[in-house]
């Protein structure tokens, strides 16, 4: 108090912390015999983070820009039998950051394709339990694609010629528990 004579200094610091964007999709799915196939598209708006980003006075939107981007996705299940069933998909993730260029935050992003593989079990009849009984496993492989980002500094001194390159790709494992009920 006292530092800054009135009126003070006015900020509006503006923390996203996980921002979701709005999403809408929608999917069909046919069935036949031990076979059921589907697809979806999923519209996610992250336009509207760069108005969320705008109302920060301190560091406005950092010239980060955001299109809004489309997910299509295909799938397939197949019956073994009544416990067991095998499931298969494949998605391509567009990366929304529109710039390869975002001073001070240096933000990096790529396009993935994503393809994943599993397993579930589902056991009527367990011992001590009411419920169904479901055990799940499964795999995605995320192969990112290559995208090269400048990275910027606003501090006089930095150097801001240096190209940095997204690329590579990530194994997931997950596996789960559940009562159906």
């Amino acid at each position: 108090p006292g530092v800054i004579s009135s009126p003070g200094l006015m900020l509006a610091i503006n923390t996203l912390d996980s921002y979701q964007p709005n999403i809408l999709s929608g999917g069909m799915h046919y069935q036949a015999g031990r076979w059921r196939t589907g697809v979806s598209v999923e519209w996610q708006e992250w336009s509207a983070l760069e108005d969320e980003l705008k109302n920060d006075t301190v560091k406005n939107n950092l010239g980060l820009e955001f299109d809004d981007i489309v997910i299509p996705r295909i799938g397939a299940e197949y019956y073994l039998n009544d416990t067991f069933t095998l499931t298969g998909g494949v998605a391509f993730e567009e990366s929304p950051l529109a710039n390869d260029v975002n001073p001070e935050v240096n933000y990096l992003d790529a396009d993935r394709t994503v393809i994943g593989l599993g397993m579930s079990a589902t056991f009527d009849h367990v011992y001590g339990l009411k419920h169904p009984l479901r055990l799940d496993f499964g795999y995605q492989y995320h192969l990112m694609e290559e995208r090269e980002f400048q990275i910027v500094s606003s501090q006089p001194t930095a150097l801001n010629n240096d190209v940095v390159e997204t690329k590579g790709d990530v194994n997931v494992f997950a596996g789960s528990i559940s009562m159906q009920f």
